[in-house]
């Protein structure tokens, strides 16, 4: 926390009184050790001097001030007052550094306009307010005079604005590239990929009407002339899962919703073949559909329509596109029966199921056969004896919803790569620039947290890791331009270096674990559970000791966070049945085929390479675990992210209400937290994180110790640190400026304010006593003049 050495009476502070609570007070009473402080809730409270559960508060002159790093003292209370404050006057970006902070302002400011937009062409960031378009013109503008890659990272949780982020920093990059006619037509279907990627990745979640849920990473191609000549899209753990439930509140995907709504638009022909029904009578759907959106995109299938046409999409295309999107609603409405021995019952004249199999183009009876009836391989995979049985009732609706999910899943992909070859680089552009901007999930810590918290938590340890190296290099390159000598051992602050090694290491981290327990043929989420205690009995990052059931606690950069194991090794796995691939594979739909045609690859892959016996045998189903593909995605997007110039963006939601001008002060700080704000603070404290210019420390200090005053500003600095006797491992001499450490600076402040409270308390007697002997003439005076008035009276009665 701040220091406190300076506090007196009538000092304002911070106090905290919970782990995210600070309140404001003032401090009524000093003593050696203690303080005497009363809230403004009228409580009063005795605390220990050097508590860090005080902080002293940002003067009020300074609490509105446009970059953070000008506090002078830059802590949690203070940081979140002065976004407070901000935000109460509509002032939703502030700059911390070299970090964005975006509040979310749930109503339209009216701060995007092209006037704006303009205002903020070829101006440098301190010439202009904070701005979302201030990054991406920083962006663009490193592009042109650097000749560097540039990467913005817009990170933050559900509903604190990154979709909206992104979309105004593409805007602005349309904006200001330069014009062709080629480029004018690419610019819009860039644009356009918005709207699309909405309809099909976003949906209604309890704190946002239009949450993507998904993470992407999108480059924009620039051309020699600064034109913009395509782009490409790589997209990261689409929730799959929501396609087959959701939580009270919550919505599918909005496309589900557009294309069942009666006003939707969709051609009469495709509606009738498709057999659409709204959406209360679909299960996947029914769950959402009475919820409201307030974000009226996601409600409009003719803006999804269009954007489509735009990049290239034709109806043929749509039309396929829609008959996937028919099966998987009809899918939903299948009902498994189960037999007396509880196998599972479905015919082929089930009306769904019918239904979905045609739109697939497969046959009633196949699919039924797929998703009831599993084979086992015992032997050689291609090679031995393989026989059927027939599954259970549970297991035929898992099969059922897995093919949902996974026709979905592979859908979203083709649909990717579609804009992608849409977008692609126009030929004989020659070589290009990029300017790529990744919009992820931030970090996440409910109640009770799953696999898909897990694996957004490690992603965003690992771009910490590189938030943190990229802000102790900014720290090196502020001493090397002061020339101030320094060593890694000045910096006293942790990486979460262990964190990852903790997740990723290759022969007991928790991601080879739980990968060994999906590959094994009885492992299950309890034997993964056992292995992290065993494996990794005692680590300062993993909590198993007392584990209780199948939750275990990890200690990330953000916050500890308490998983629950179960379903980790299921959706690790992904399970696709090789019989579900054989289908797809014959279906009379090429679309369909090509929907399936990664796992078709890698079955015959596995079919010719995979000789040796199986031990035990066992199902054969076509496994790549998904945090194997996920840590593969996310070694190629930190080498593109370290091969830029990297820019931050982090995000917040003020309040769990989307209201304007409302803010749940707690709420804030625990995002503050996560986003890694105050990892970059707690970095830039690491080493010498007061730095004061010299004239300013003269000004400052010189109450301390006497000096000539002939001599320029950093002479007289250098010696009056060393007549203050500060020892040379705690400061540094800068061009500029002096560094020290924190508790030099407390030291200097607190024997500065003696000093002042020694001479105030001189002064005020000097005052007192003039004004007090000021006071004894006057009543002298006064009585003279009673006197004087009292005889005339007495002398005019004797008379």
């Amino acid at each position: 926390m701040a220091s406190q050495s300076s506090v007196h009476v009538l000092s304002r502070v911070w106090v905290k009184t919970s782990n995210l609570k600070w309140l404001p007070g003032t401090v009524e009473g000093v003593a050696d050790r203690d303080l005497v402080i009363r809230l403004e809730n009228g409580e009063k409270m005795t605390l220990p001097r050097g508590s860090d559960s005080i902080s002293q508060r940002t003067p009020a002159n300074m609490e509105a001030v446009d970059n953070l790093t000008s506090l002078p003292d830059l802590d949690e209370p203070n940081m979140l007052h002065s976004l407070c404050v901000r935000y109460m006057q509509d002032k939703i970006y502030t700059s911390t550094g070299p970090i964005l902070v975006c509040m979310n302002p749930w109503r339209d400011l009216q701060l995007y306009s092209q006037q704006t937009l303009m205002n903020y062409r070829r101006k440098k960031s301190h010439e202009v307010p904070p701005h979302v378009f201030g990054i991406a013109e920083s962006a663009f503008s490193n592009l042109q005079t650097e000749r560097k890659d540039q990467t913005i990272l817009v990170s933050g949780d559900s509903g604190s604005g990154k979709t909206e982020s992104t979309k105004f920093m593409m805007q602005y990059l349309a904006a200001v590239a330069h014009h062709t006619a080629v480029s004018s037509n690419t610019e819009t279907r860039v644009l356009q990929c918005n709207p699309v990627l909405e309809a099909f990745g976003n949906a209604k979640t309890l704190r946002n009407d239009n949450s993507s849920r998904f993470g992407k990473y999108i480059d924009i191609h620039f051309d020699e002339q600064y034109a913009l000549c395509g782009a490409k899209i790589d997209t990261y753990l689409l929730e799959k899962s929501r396609v087959v439930g959701q939580e009270n509140g919550e919505r599918n995907f909005h496309i589900f919703y557009q294309i069942t709504s009666p006003q939707s638009g969709l051609d009469p022909k495709m509606a009738a073949q498709l057999r659409l029904m709204p959406p209360e009578r679909f299960s996947y759907t029914q769950k959402g559909a009475q919820v409201t959106v307030g974000y009226k995109p996601a409600n409009s299938f003719q803006h999804t329509i269009s954007a489509l046409q735009q990049i290239g999409i034709q109806e043929d295309e749509r039309n396929e596109i829609f008959k996937v999107l028919g099966s998987v609603l009809h899918m939903g409405n299948i009902k498994v029966h189960a037999d007396k021995e509880l196998n599972a019952m479905l015919h082929a004249s089930d009306p769904d199921a019918a239904l979905a199999a045609q739109l697939l183009g497969v046959t009633a009876q196949d699919m039924v056969s797929a998703l009831t009836i599993r084979n086992i391989q015992a032997g050689p995979v291609g090679a031995g004896d393989s026989y059927t049985v027939g599954q259970t009732q549970q297991q035929a609706v898992d099969s059922r919803d897995a093919l949902a999910r996974a026709l979905y899943g592979n859908l979203f992909d083709v649909l990717v790569a579609r804009i992608n070859l849409s977008l692609g680089q126009q030929k004989g552009t020659g070589r290009t620039r990029n300017i790529s901007i990744l919009d992820i999930f931030g970090f996440e810590h409910f109640k009770t947290n799953h696999f898909e918290q897990f694996c957004i938590n490690y992603a965003n340890e690992k771009l910490q890791g590189h938030f943190n190296e990229f802000n102790f290099s900014l720290e090196i390159q502020e001493y090397q331009r002061e020339n101030v000598q320094w060593s890694y051992d000045d910096f006293y602050f942790q990486t979460n270096t262990k964190c990852i090694e903790l997740v990723e290491g290759k022969r007991n981290g928790m991601l080879a674990l739980l990968d060994e327990q999906c590959i094994m043929p009885n492992g299950n989420d309890e034997t993964f559970c056992t292995k992290l205690k065993n494996e990794i009995p005692e680590h300062p990052h993993l909590y198993t000791a007392k584990m209780r059931g199948m939750k275990f606690t990890v200690k990330h950069y953000a916050a500890e966070v308490v998983y629950d194991a179960e379903g980790f090794c299921f959706k690790n796995r992904d399970p696709v049945q090789p019989a579900i691939v054989e289908l797809m594979h014959k279906s009379q739909s090429s679309y369909v085929q090509g929907l399936f045609q990664r796992h078709w690859d890698g079955m015959q892959e596995q079919l010719k390479g995979n000789k040796g016996p199986k031990r035990g045998g066992g199902s054969s189903l076509i496994f790549e675990s998904v945090t194997a593909q996920f840590k593969r995605q996310l070694v190629d997007l930190l080498a593109r992210i370290n091969a830029a110039q990297p820019h931050f963006v982090r995000c917040i939601n003020p309040n769990s209400q989307k209201q304007a001008h409302k803010m749940e002060p707690e709420m804030i700080l625990d995002q503050l937290r996560c986003s890694g704000l105050m990892e970059a603070v707690r970095v830039s404290r690491a080493g010498f994180p007061i730095r004061i210019l010299h004239a300013d420390f003269v000004a400052r200090f010189t109450i301390l110790i006497q000096v000539p005053s002939q001599q320029d500003a950093a002479a007289l600095a250098a010696k009056m640190c060393q007549g203050l006797r500060i020892p040379q491992e705690h400061y540094r001499m800068g061009k500029t400026k002096v560094f020290m450490r924190r508790e030099i600076n407390d030291k200097l402040e607190e024997e500065r304010s003696k000093l002042l409270v020694k001479q105030a308390l001189a002064l005020q007697r000097v005052v007192r006593g003039h004004q007090a002997r000021v006071y004894v003439r006057w009543l002298k005076k006064q009585r003279q003049k009673a006197a004087a008035q009292m005889q005339r009276f007495v002398r005019r009665t004797l008379v």
